[in-house]
């Protein structure tokens, strides 16, 4: 895999797009682990319905100003308790200086649990510091923190069989496809390697459109049948020149694949808070490290949360 596939994969994740894994090169195995995260759960906690603040419209914080930080830090302290939640970029550089700044904010804050997000493969921790980081980005990084701190992590992500289950309830079967063909073959990054998609879509269509139960319509296990999906969704052709990743942004309104991106992240965002609120009750200190148009959408609910819980 080319460094460029690769930082269109994790470029996804800004706005909580999952990424389909490409074969495993130079860049490590386990790179399998890190990036299938359709085909297996990422979360263990259950979003529940009991009274839990809501997360915002991404609409609503589509003008923030707070997008930008690097990375955006929401923290709150009473007595005991103690949570700050990164909202992060998804970095594979090594000297970005958001990484000094998450590593003051550990050594400071001294965590007795991290939640993250996405799955991290287990061999992710025992990398360098910059190994970690051009493999994993943030979610390396945070890995690699709390092995030097000795301290428990968890992903409080949503499982993929709960996100697909979500998505059909919502949206036609055409658009989930269009989704996420889109999002986690094509990616949400400009000039995409279109002849690198074309060429994996066999194996991405088995593992991630059949092997998560989205009803196929005849045509669409060939790399023609999606273009030819992508342009009665969106009314565009898919040329690399062209292709707009704004189209996949939940804080848009720019066509039906906006709404199915504000779907997939709004219940990823529940999920966060259940997990939140499940940790709290077990520690006192604890770092969330999640993408920051995540963060920024659940900013008045974390507000609630904490106050609910400590």
């Amino acid at each position: 895999m080319s460094i460029s596939s690769f930082l269109n994969a994790l470029m996804g994740y800004l706005f909580g797009a999952r990424r389909y894994t490409r074969k495993a090169t130079h860049v490590g195995t386990s790179l399998l682990a890190f990036l299938l995260l359709v085909t297996i759960g990422r979360g263990s906690h259950a979003a529940e319905s009991v009274k839990q603040p809501a997360p915002d419209d991404y609409l609503q914080s589509k003008e923030s100003t707070k997008l930008p930080s690097v990375p955006y830090v929401w923290e709150r302290k009473s007595g005991k308790k103690h949570l700050v939640v990164l909202g992060t970029y998804h970095l594979l550089d090594p000297h970005a200086p958001m990484y000094q700044r998450m590593a003051a904010i550990f050594d400071r804050v001294q965590p007795q649990f991290i939640l993250h997000e996405s799955l991290a493969p287990d061999d992710l921790a025992t990398e360098t510091r910059d190994q970690a980081i051009r493999r994993g980005a943030d979610l390396g990084f945070t890995v690699q923190l709390a092995r030097q701190l000795d301290t428990p992590t968890e992903s409080a992500d949503a499982p993929a069989q709960a996100e697909m289950t979500e998505l059909l309830a919502r949206h036609p079967a055409r658009e989930v496809f269009v989704y996420l063909v889109a999002t986690r073959l094509v990616g949400s990054y400009r000039n995409p390697d279109l002849q690198e998609a074309a060429s994996e879509y066999p194996s991405f269509f088995h593992a991630q459109i059949i092997g998560n139960g989205v009803p196929v319509q005849q045509g669409w296990e060939t790399w023609d049948g999606f273009l030819r999906e992508y342009r009665e969704v969106t009314g565009q052709s898919v040329t690399a020149k062209t292709w707009d990743p704004r189209r996949l942004d939940p804080t848009l309104k720019m066509g039906r694949l906006n709404e199915v991106a504000r779907t997939s992240d709004s219940l990823r965002d529940r999920y966060v808070l259940t997990a939140i609120r499940k940790s709290l009750q077990r520690y006192d200190r604890v770092i969330v490290v999640f993408g920051s148009a995540h963060v920024v959408a659940l900013e008045s609910a974390l507000g609630e949360l904490f106050k609910g819980e400590h």
